[in-house]
């Protein structure tokens, strides 16, 4: 009598006969799909909370800037925040696309402004009174009115507060306007053009962006300096919860890049990219609504964009920190890198 005394022989024999019972492959496919079902569930649940978390925090913001300007009068004689117009302006053709090559190229970059104005801001706040910091200090009307008092500079620019959303949108303003002061041999061309952080409020909030008047005042405005439809790079500051981050549009390679000054070259994968990958895509959205809606044939798609996530240093700043860091990027981003490093030096200057 022939015995067989290999036990691997004996095991594949049982497993070629359970492989063989359609009953037990018919369990294993029903447990196989019930965690897929599982796992979709979850990831469903997570997206869901990760959109309610976004849209929470931007009405939250929302309500706070509305009622810093619920004194100012909706008349029309200026553009207050939030206001929006009941249609939409005239559609602008796009006839010769083209884009406005980088500055640095052209040798067009703002001047930085010097240490000593560091030193000149800190002692003029150190000695100025209560009731003069009061006041007013900076007040524009273009493309929305905003206003900020001494106290709100000397607490966010010397002291330890964080850059709040009328200051950075103010700095952002301001650095529009020196791009093209410094650009006299193309005024009327810009490679970049920035879109103030009340775009991403309003978009991320779920309010009617399209009919706002300050973003069509942005967008498509007979106001606007230069004809944006030759800028190869948007940008926007984000406001959320761990501070700011800044999101970048390449008009020519169809990039999106998004930029989190806690974003660290030591971190692969930072904890909040999933959620900051949803608020990207959503103000790519939005914005080419806009551009579509504002404009005749815009010269690039919306569709076949890439998002990137791109650390830029190893410095390990605060959520404080979070909005001068976001004031250089977007100053010294080229659409691949930044031009200068981030330092703690040059956080503010």
């Amino acid at each position: 009598m022939c015995v067989n005394t290999n036990p691997f022989k004996t095991m594949t024999h049982c497993s070629n006969m359970s492989d063989g019972n359609p009953t037990l492959r018919t369990t294993r496919d029903e447990s196989t799909s019930h965690q897929q079902e599982k796992r979709q569930r979850t990831a469903e649940t997570t997206m869901i909370f990760l959109r309610d978390q976004i849209e929470c925090f931007a009405k939250h913001v929302l309500q706070q800037i509305c009622e810093l300007f619920i004194d100012l009068p909706n008349d029309g004689s200026t553009t207050v925040f939030g206001e929006r117009t009941n249609g939409l302006p005239g559609r602008k053709y796009v006839y010769r696309p083209g884009f406005q090559t980088g500055p640095w190229t052209r040798g067009v970059i703002p001047y930085p402004p010097t240490p000593a104005v560091k030193d000149l801001l800190v002692e003029f706040f150190a000695t100025s009174s209560a009731h003069h910091l009061s006041r007013n200090f900076l007040v524009h009307e273009k493309p929305r009115f905003i206003r900020i008092s001494g106290v709100t500079l000397k607490e966010q620019l010397v002291g330890d507060a964080a850059i709040d959303h009328e200051l950075m949108s103010i700095i952002i303003r301001r650095y529009s306007q020196a791009d093209q002061e410094a650009d006299k041999e193309s005024p009327y061309l810009s490679w970049r053009h920035p879109i103030e952080p009340e775009f991403s409020t309003f978009v991320l909030s779920d309010f009617d962006y399209l009919h706002t008047k300050s973003i069509q005042n942005q967008l498509c405005a007979n106001e606007l300096k230069y004809d944006i439809t030759s800028s190869q790079l948007f940008f926007t500051p984000v406001p959320r919860p761990e501070g700011w981050m800044v999101v970048f549009w390449d008009m020519i390679k169809r990039f999106i890049t998004v930029i989190d000054p806690l974003y660290t070259k030591q971190c692969p994968q930072p904890p909040t990219q999933q959620r900051d990958e949803i608020i990207a895509w959503k103000l790519h959205y939005a914005l080419f609504h806009c551009l579509n809606e504002y404009y005749a044939g815009w010269p690039t798609s919306k569709h076949g964009w890439t998002v990137k996530f791109m650390p830029v240093s190893d410095n390990i700043v605060t959520r404080h920190e979070t909005g001068a860091c976001i004031i250089h990027i977007a100053r010294q981003f080229d659409g691949e890198k930044l031009k200068l490093p981030i330092t703690k030096v040059r956080f503010l200057f």
